[in-house]
């Protein structure tokens, strides 16, 4: 079963349509602000009028008729990194040594000193519950080691390394190869379909 509460943005500002899944007759979807993604309908997953209309003009393909398609690429070399603010957890909590300001202050009679919080690592935040990582923004991971281009659709248009990874957690996807009004790409899987916004490099 696909998680799509994954295909949802995850800072805290995004606005309601980006941070939960939603439906619309007979699918489901989600989106981030750059890529979404369309299911057959869950029951459990609420009807949302603003989703509507973000998806009206949306190119979605018909899962049988897209043609020019090829598997995912391979993400070579590049891998998840266990966010260390975070502990992996994508939640943190104000460091209760030195209050949340990363460093320490200390005085004699004749000087004050400022030192880094050796508890936070001068961070100020510490694994918890309070609130959203700052340093991976409640993913619990840092992508690394793999440049930044997953395929490269044009000349000057690509799919990122960071949407490659996380398209990679659907079934059987498959890219299609040609780009919808110069940016947008069209993607199937095993048990849905979605668009993507390309990036320009």
């Amino acid at each position: 079963m696909i998680n799509l509460k994954d295909f949802c943005a995850s800072y805290e500002a995004a606005p309601d349509v980006y941070s939960s899944p939603f439906s619309d007759k007979q699918y489901s979807y989600a989106t981030d602000g750059s890529l979404l993604i369309r299911i057959p309908r869950d029951e459990a997953i609420p009807e949302s009028a603003e989703g509507v209309n973000l998806i009206r003009n949306i190119p979605l393909p018909a899962l049988n008729h897209l043609k020019d398609v090829i598997p995912l690429p391979e993400i070579m070399g590049a891998k998840e990194s266990t966010c260390c603010c975070c502990g992996g957890r994508g939640r943190v909590s104000a460091c209760p040594e030195c209050g949340g300001e990363g460093e320490l202050f200390l005085s004699s009679n004749y000087h004050t000193y400022d030192v880094e919080c050796l508890s936070c690592s001068g961070a100020g935040v510490v694994p918890g519950i309070s609130e959203e990582c700052p340093s991976c923004l409640g993913k619990g991971f840092h992508i690394v080691n793999g440049g930044s281009c997953c395929y490269q659709f044009s000349d000057d248009r690509g799919l990122s390394l960071a949407m490659g990874l996380k398209l990679a957690k659907l079934p059987e996807v498959k890219l299609c190869k040609s780009l919808v009004n110069g940016k947008m790409f069209q993607f199937i899987f095993s048990g849905g379909c979605g668009v993507g916004m390309s990036y320009n490099f």
